[in-house]
């Protein structure tokens, strides 16, 4: 069994430094390469599903690697971004400077602390486990398109993590990880930069 999980690529909001989970934004140029290298990379793909989240910039991708692979394409809400709540919207100074408590707060102990008008961490990761363990009970190749904090979250369910050990992993918009299920468990194989790919057209 082969996983296959990819971050978005890159949006308006994500190079203007905005936190967004629930709301959504436009490819940004970087963004538009990353989309193609990542549908020039995978176009050799066996069929498979592939899971999306069913926010604009992770279904835009998706759709068209389904098309591209023909694959089944199933959108999960379970897999959207995180709703950050009061934090939406708004830079990372901004968010420090209107919600310093609250900032705190998240940054120090995201695993208790619930955002203003947002979702908490246990809500969070309970949707992404219950989308793991569907998944896990496939044993076949899949392809998941979704966002930084559940692909966070998936690594540390998938490679047995301790919560925040996913943070060890840079995690690029547009990234491209694979994962294979073996005798041992889930391995981690790969993980690629689409924005540095080079890939013979």
């Amino acid at each position: 069994m082969k996983i296959t999980i990819i971050r978005h690529p890159e949006t308006d909001s994500n190079r203007a430094g905005i936190i967004y989970g629930s709301t959504d934004s436009n490819y940004s140029e970087s963004g538009i390469k990353q989309f193609e290298n990542i549908l020039q990379y995978l176009k050799s793909r066996n069929k498979c599903k592939v899971f999306s989240s069913p926010k604009q910039r992770a279904k835009k991708l998706a759709s068209k690697l389904a098309e591209l692979i023909g694959g089944e394409l199933i959108q999960s809400s379970n897999i959207s971004e995180m709703n950050f709540g009061i934090f939406e919207g708004k830079t990372l100074g901004e968010i420090k400077k209107q919600y310093p408590k609250e900032y705190d707060d998240f940054k120090y102990r995201f695993d208790t602390t619930t955002i203003p008008e947002g979702e908490s961490y246990r809500e969070f990761s309970a949707r992404v486990r219950e989308f793991y363990e569907k998944f896990d009970s496939l044993n076949e190749d899949i392809v998941i398109v979704t966002h930084g904090a559940v692909i966070r979250e998936l690594l540390e369910i998938i490679l047995d993590l301790k919560t925040g050990g996913s943070w060890k992993f840079k995690i690029p918009n547009g990234v491209i990880i694979e994962i294979e299920k073996g005798t041992y468990g889930y391995r981690l194989v790969n993980l690629l930069d689409s924005s540095n790919l080079y890939i013979w057209r």
